[in-house]
């Protein structure tokens, strides 16, 4: 907490997220959370769970859009790294082997990273390889320099 800068927090609040987190896997009763998370009444239970509007909204859409959903669930943004080369940038994504971008210039170098990101998202998703998630690579890197790469950016 104190090398992230975080003030005020307890290990009680951790308890409060799972409990949400819990709930908007789907997968649980609210017995079953009740005994993971030690909740001794349902009305405590209720009080300290506090469930994201957007995940409630997805539920309630059942079936409806699942593909595109399933699609954008996957369409997000990866850390990558920036660095000077002598032909001009480079962007190499952290999180997958051997991604990487390279341009003269730093616009035209992300711009080849996004599209080289969305291929191998649909890639991988067409191929049913598991994609890792943004943010788990092991390799120490100085944050400065890292990126986040949209696979899908907004038109400038």
């Amino acid at each position: 907490m104190q090398r992230l800068n975080i003030d005020n927090l307890h290990f009680h609040d951790t308890r409060h997220e799972a409990a949400s987190r819990l709930f908007e896997l789907g997968t649980l009763d609210i017995m079953e959370i009740a005994a993971i998370t030690g909740h001794k009444s349902l009305a405590m239970l209720k009080r300290y769970t506090h469930l994201s509007a957007s995940k409630l909204v997805k539920k309630l859409e059942g079936n409806r859009n699942k593909g595109k959903l399933a699609v954008m669930n996957n369409l997000v943004p990866y850390p990558a790294v920036v660095e000077r080369v002598d032909t001009g940038f480079r962007i190499r994504f952290l999180d997958f082997t051997n991604l990487v971008a390279a341009a003269e210039c730093a616009e035209s170098a992300l711009s080849l990273a996004s599209d080289l990101l969305l291929r191998q998202i649909l890639t991988s998703m067409r191929s049913n390889v598991p994609l890792p998630a943004p943010d788990e690579y092991l390799e120490f890197v100085d944050q400065a320099h890292v990126i986040m790469v949209d696979p899908l950016p907004l038109p400038a």
